[in-house]
């Protein structure tokens, strides 16, 4: 919000910058409303609320909620083995024990996408309850991404680090708290881990 958006020294730069483009597509109607609002506090320009537009200097920005996230229901429900033959499944080809207890995470591999702080999570959680070594396994579902840019190939070197120590810490025989899955993965096969 504006409020937020106001302790942001470069804030007339960053708001400009984006009203550069045609359009910009937000999460959600409130998102939109606060990137409206801040331009509105920051800068000189004319916000046409009917319109969902940025007018400045004749040229208008059009400003619209494009919602992403998980389709639900799943189209893939009807066709999908039921939870226990997803969890029976998805145990087996992991080599997890009967009783393992599964954490999932599905995620491009971005920087934005929190994937490093979530495995010092698991690590975190292991070091607090350590009766969970061993039974307590999270998946991270990482499909490559932008691998042309050094930054995003840093952070694929951080996340294989950082998963071969904490499984070198807390793994033992077969057994791995990290599973760290970096392809590409069809919506079927996510769901059905979902569904494990």
């Amino acid at each position: 919000n504006g409020e937020h958006f106001g302790i942001c020294p470069w804030r007339a730069q960053i708001l400009q910058g984006m009203l550069g483009s045609s359009i910009l597509g937000f999460h959600t109607r409130q998102h939109c409303n606060n990137f409206l609002d801040s331009v509105d506090r920051y800068l000189e320009a004319r916000i046409d609320r009917e319109q969902n537009a940025v007018v400045q200097h004749g040229r208008a920005t059009l400003v619209r909620p494009y919602p992403i996230s998980i389709e639900w229901p799943s189209q893939w429900v009807a066709s999908a083995p039921s939870v226990a033959e997803c969890r029976s499944g998805v145990r087996k080809e992991l080599g997890l024990r009967d009783d393992a207890l599964l954490g999932l995470g599905v995620d491009r591999l971005d920087y934005t996408k929190g994937i490093e702080e979530r495995l010092l999570a698991v690590e975190r959680f292991l070091e607090r309850f350590p009766t969970y070594a061993g039974r307590f396994s999270f998946v991270q579902m990482a499909a490559p991404s932008r691998t042309l840019i050094e930054r995003y190939r840093q952070l694929d070197e951080t996340v294989e680090r950082t998963t071969a120590r904490i499984n070198q810490r807390f793994g033992e025989g077969a057994y791995q708290p990290i599973v760290l899955l970096r392809s590409h993965h069809e919506p079927p096969q996510v769901y059905r881990y979902y569904r494990a």
